[in-house]
């Protein structure tokens, strides 16, 4: 082999060479091993991406814990109406005793005077005892007589026996006990257009 053709093998050889080392140095995507600078910012933008989500899940949580305020509104209307309506007030009722009287005067006995000194009278003509009391008409003078005008319904006084011209003289006694409350009127028949009247109320 010549000079020449010495040459061109080993310029040949020297080619193939260098493409094989740089096949080698360049990996099968095209990207170069050695500086590792394309495959740090691939690794860096996925992280960004992250971020943002976990910002955005932060952001609802953060939302749908608070509350708006239209709901405490809400709450604090409710709470005032079941205030309302479980506060009462309690009705008071005032029973005031009944008082009932009763008569405790003890009955008594008394004495009307017929005809005092001769006059056309009785003597008391108006007299009140309590009831169950005794009256006695005693006679001072003659010509007289003792008769019943009015009574309660539930009196019983018939006055002097006989009627109303039967007269009894002095000394004469008629009395009577009134059990019955009320207004009794009498009078003397024979002088009753002289004004010789009583009355007798019984309480």
């Amino acid at each position: 082999m010549d000079e020449s053709s010495r040459r061109r093998v080993l310029a040949g050889a020297a080619t193939t060479l260098a493409a094989t080392l740089a096949g080698c140095s360049t990996g099968g995507d095209g990207t170069t091993s050695g500086g590792g600078g394309t495959t740090a910012r691939s690794t860096m933008e996925p992280t960004t991406d992250a971020t943002a989500t976990t910002e955005e899940s932060a952001t609802a949580e953060r939302t749908t814990d608070e509350p708006t305020s239209t709901e405490v509104e809400t709450t604090g209307e409710r709470g005032t109406t079941s205030e309302r309506e479980t506060t009462t007030e309690p009705e008071t009722s005032t029973t005031e005793p009944t008082t009932t009287t009763e008569s405790t005067a003890t009955p008594t006995t008394e004495t009307v005077t017929v005809g005092p000194d001769g006059r056309l009278r009785f003597d008391p003509d108006r007299l009140t005892v309590p009831a169950g009391s005794t009256v006695e008409f005693r006679w001072d003078s003659g010509g007289h007589n003792v008769r019943v005008a009015s009574q309660p319904d539930a009196g019983d006084w018939t006055g002097t026996s006989g009627g109303g011209g039967t007269t009894y003289g002095a000394g004469h006694v008629h009395s009577h006990t009134f059990s019955a409350a009320g207004t009794y009127e009498y009078y003397c028949a024979p002088h009753r257009g002289a004004g010789m009247r009583g009355r007798i109320v019984v309480e």
